[in-house]
């Protein structure tokens, strides 16, 4: 009866399916994406993203900014900013939590690109 009343509340009060999250999520990451190339200044192209480094300081705060505010996966990630493969954003982003550089970067992103919803 618990769990019966529990699911009727969530329905009631709206509650979102995993689809419709995870296309919000990859649309914020898609927005967060292009305005993050932007502000660092860097290729909005894949073969120019492709001649940086993989661990690129840049790369790797937007990549922190992506992973920490959506919940798309460190594959997409890796795609999108060519850091090669998805366990090699984990480990940089790892890493770079404790470069102040990174971290300096990530934290002006944040800043400037607050979510909208």
């Amino acid at each position: 009866a618990l769990v019966e009343e529990s699911s009727k509340t969530l329905r009631r009060k709206g509650s979102h399916n995993a689809k419709e999250l995870r296309d919000h999520s990859e649309a914020e990451a898609k927005r967060l994406l292009k305005l993050g190339l932007v502000a660092l200044g860097l290729p909005n192209n894949p073969q120019g993203l492709q001649t940086l480094k993989k661990g690129d300081d840049r790369k790797v705060a937007l990549a922190t900014l992506i992973r920490t505010q959506t919940n798309v996966t460190n594959q997409w990630v890796a795609d999108h900013l060519k850091m090669g493969h998805s366990g090699s954003v984990s480990r940089l982003i790892r890493i770079g939590k404790t470069d102040p550089k990174v971290t300096k970067q990530q934290k002006n992103l944040s800043k400037m690109l607050k979510c909208k919803d």
